[in-house]
């Protein structure tokens, strides 16, 4: 789960209606085709993907097979940062165990996207709570990202320490 949710799950102000998830394009093809949906390509402000999109109970789903996000400056692949996959979270829901990407990661790409409400939500969830310096240095460096890219994150990390 990524986005708004996922934060959410975690006690962070952030909210959405939308559940999101990111997948590989196997799973997606898998997911449109059990569910009967077809998927699309397409590529918004933010974000380029093959998308699926269905209702569940009232609630918006949307699937990103193999995404980029694009930020005014840089953009970002997920599933070509290893680091991110082993650093997944689980967080318990209802008795359920809902994998989560790292908020070093959401910070990341919070930087990126310019999403100043989220990255001080989580500057100030990590001057509580602390971060992954090493996990950190890991995804910045394995998503090539530009040295002002890095330089910003680092910048919201040590600011509010």
């Amino acid at each position: 789960m990524i986005g708004a949710v996922s934060l959410a799950l975690r006690d962070l102000d952030a909210s959405s209606p939308n559940l999101e998830f990111i997948v590989t394009s196997e799973t997606l093809s898998s997911m449109a085709q059990m569910l009967g949906v077809a998927s699309k390509w397409g590529r918004g402000a933010y974000m380029a993907a093959e998308r699926l999109h269905f209702m569940r109970y009232g609630v918006p789903v949307f699937v990103f097979g193999r995404p980029t996000f694009h930020g005014r400056y840089e953009s970002l692949s997920p599933f070509d940062v290893p680091s991110l996959w082993d650093a997944r979270a689980q967080v318990e829901v209802a008795g359920v165990s809902v994998p989560v990407l790292p908020l070093e990661w959401e910070l990341i790409l919070a930087v990126v996207l310019e999403q100043r409400s989220r990255i001080e939500e989580l500057q100030a969830y990590f001057s509580l709570y602390g971060f992954d310096n090493r996990l950190l240095t890991r995804l910045l460096r394995e998503g090539r990202v530009q040295h002002a890219t890095e330089e910003a994150v680092w910048a919201v990390v040590e600011d509010g320490a």
